[in-house]
């Protein structure tokens, strides 16, 4: 969090909706768009859980407009899994095997020629 003077922010946050993370933080703390500038410098994978903002950016913000200086907010590995929405999944998953077909049907050695996992189509 980068502190520009008179209420004038940049903002890095991993995120991957910065539109998102500066109209959130301008209705909030009653800043102009041209005064909070937010920048996502590296996201990797994010997979939904950086779409909304965080409370670290909000926190991050509000230390900065109170002490009037740039701040850094910096989260444990464990702190990091306290935040993103992650609703209750349950996954079941079935196996079956063909006591026709040898496992593994495919070969765990190198070889000039390809081996097709099947060579002739079978119905089960």
């Amino acid at each position: 969090m980068e502190w520009r003077g008179d209420k004038k922010l940049t903002v890095y946050d991993k995120t991957q909706g910065v539109v998102n993370v500066q109209n959130y933080l301008t209705k909030i703390f009653g800043l102009s768009k041209d005064d909070c500038r937010v920048i996502n410098q590296y996201m990797g994978g994010g997979f939904g859980s950086g779409l909304r903002p965080q409370y670290s950016v909000f926190l991050a913000v509000l230390a900065s407009l109170e002490l009037k200086r740039s701040v850094r907010v910096t989260l444990t590995r464990q702190q990091m899994f306290s935040f993103g929405h992650r609703p209750h999944t349950l996954q079941y998953v079935k196996l079956g095997t063909n006591p026709m077909v040898p496992w593994p049907p495919f070969s765990t050695t190198p070889s000039t020629k390809p081996r097709s996992l099947r060579s002739t189509p079978k119905t089960w």
